[in-house]
């Protein structure tokens, strides 16, 4: 590992720093919970910093340059996750962004929970294998909620998780599927459709999609209407009126059509959203079945 990237991971020795962030030659945010801690920038120069964080990213296999100008991914198995963003996406500088991920210290009665009925209410939804979305902003704690479910009520289950990155923990009964870009050397994909429809030949007992920004959302209706129940994924979102928005965009980015999303939507009355806020320790602000309005289509 380079020595720059292992200084930046020596800030995680200070237990409550959450988030490590570098805004090229400007400056360093040490993230915790809701407050931040300003630092100078480990770089005095943008040539640099992008030459740094390009041989990262190639160490890890990962494409990073003008023509893909981000990309991310998991140091240390799943102990960090990694951003970056370089010119010409980032226009004043490179960006570099290190998360850590609390799977193996924090527990379900580690999460505030804004009503204490709330907890058992989400535990009982998640064992009666009910589907479910967790949603909040970034770095509130929505994957690690999920691996702390999983771990409170799936350790005896055959757990599937589709993921584009490395994020949610594991155990010796669960499987993850990791998606592949676009290979440089063959051209070649793997998408998390095409291990969707490989997970179903492999006997799962439940299925759980890591994250859902885009097309995803299209997986996420073929998980809970494969018959195995207990879809769970994780999407950004603080409200359910934010959430019928997001979801309603993303389908008609895929190219669903408003009759079909209108179908759909009615299809997810024991869908359990689950919001959080950002905090530490992170908190579960609702817990509620979705509510279809259709007023956005």
């Amino acid at each position: 590992m380079d020595v720059w990237l292992e200084d930046i991971l020596e800030k995680f020795d200070d237990h409550d720093v959450d988030e490590i962030l570098i805004n090229s030659i400007y400056s360093l945010e040490l993230v915790s919970g809701n407050s931040k801690k300003i630092e100078a920038s480990p770089f005095k120069s943008k040539v640099d910093l992008t030459r740094s964080i390009q041989d990262f990213s190639f160490s890890q296999g990962l494409r990073l340059d003008p023509v893909l100008p981000a990309n991310g991914g998991m140091i240390a198995s799943t102990q960090y996750r990694w951003h970056a963003i370089i010119p010409p996406a980032a226009c004043d500088g490179p960006l570099f962004s290190v998360r850590r991920h609390r799977f193996a210290n924090i527990e379900l009665t580690d999460f505030l929970f804004a009503d204490k009925s709330m907890a058992l209410y989400l535990e009982n939804a998640f064992r009666m294998r009910l589907p479910m979305l967790i949603c909040g902003p970034t770095g509130s704690g929505k994957s690690t909620l999920l691996s702390s479910l999983l771990k409170k009520c799936s350790l005896d289950e055959r757990v599937i998780i589709l993921e584009k990155i490395l994020e949610l923990s594991t155990h010796k009964n669960w499987i993850r599927l990791v998606a592949q870009p676009i290979s440089i050397q063959t051209g070649a994909q793997i998408t998390l459709k095409m291990l969707f429809e490989e997970s179903l030949r492999i006997r799962p007992d439940r299925l759980i999609i890591g994250e859902i920004r885009g097309d995803e959302i299209g997986i996420f209706f073929e998980l809970i209407s494969s018959g195995h129940g207990g879809a769970a994924a994780t999407i950004h979102a603080s409200s359910l009126d934010e959430l019928e928005i997001r979801i309603i965009k993303m389908m008609l980015n895929c190219g669903y059509s408003s009759e079909y999303i209108k179908i759909l939507l009615l299809s997810l009355d024991q869908l359990v959203c689950v919001f959080l806020d950002r905090g530490n320790p992170p908190t579960v602000k609702q817990v509620s079945k979705f509510k279809n309005k259709l007023d956005h289509l």
